[in-house]
């Protein structure tokens, strides 16, 4: 199935499709079964799922994107066009959640979510100096929701729910590792993260290097992580406590 509007391309690809229609002609549901793939593609980047089974509702009238689940082995992957970074989610069940319902009105997500344990990866578009391979960060936890600006369309916010845990991969450093009971990430105009903010048991961890607080705010342009409420940093042979530490 191929759409084609001003300024944006979408299509859904599946072993089998079921379009379900009323008798006025415009369509309710689309039912996918079998290596399902979808992809969208705007000024704004490119967008691209794939899975094992998806349902996709319209808003009547209109035909417009009202939800849309996908199961098995979901893999949602979205690149910005101006930066170049990437932002990857992996979860067994997903579902997003659509605003429209109104004549001459585009359909934006509003809401994403997974419906049980997820993995989100961002990749930085531009390598550092002197590193061999682009940054990464990953973010997991038991149930992530991503939300979207009502004007834009974009990516807001990701909020991780139980047993969260980060890891971050800079070439010549040892992997940065992170664990709380929940956390948000505010997402940056160009797709990738901006500020990780984690609370509840935080605990980290770099080489024979450790941390851990009530919180713990990275951010990403400054490189700088704050910890806060019952702060403690240890290395090989030192251990230092306060209110606040900031690395």
């Amino acid at each position: 199935v191929v759409s084609t509007k001003p300024r944006e391309e979408m299509n859904l690809e599946s072993d089998r499709l079921v379009a379900n229609f009323v008798p006025d002609g415009w369509s309710t549901k689309l039912d996918a079964t079998g290596h399902v793939t979808g992809f969208r593609k705007n000024a704004a980047g490119e967008d691209a799922v794939t899975g094992d089974t998806g349902t996709l509702t319209f808003w009547p009238r209109f035909s417009q994107p009202k939800e849309l689940n996908v199961s098995g082995n979901v893999v949602l992957r979205s690149k910005e066009e101006k930066s170049g970074d990437t932002r990857t989610m992996q979860t067994a069940a997903f579902r997003m959640e659509f605003s429209g319902g109104k004549e001459h009105e585009f359909s934006k997500p509003l809401t994403a979510e997974t419906l049980g344990a997820g993995t989100m990866e961002w990749t930085d578009s531009v390598t550092q100096a002197g590193a061999i391979a682009p940054a990464r960060t990953q973010l997991q936890a038991d149930k992530l929701t991503m939300t979207f600006a009502d004007t834009t369309g974009k990516a807001k916010e990701v909020h991780a729910n139980g047993n969260v845990h980060t890891e971050r991969w800079i070439t010549g450093h040892p992997v940065q590792t992170a664990t709380a009971s929940a956390g948000t990430a505010l997402m940056s105009p160009n797709g990738g993260w901006s500020q990780m903010d984690l609370q509840g048991d935080v605990k980290l961890k770099e080489a024979d290097r450790s941390g851990q607080a009530d919180r713990a705010v990275f951010e990403r342009a400054a490189q700088t992580a704050m910890l806060t409420g019952h702060a403690i940093a240890r290395d090989a042979t030192t251990q230092t406590q306060a209110r606040r530490i900031v690395f």
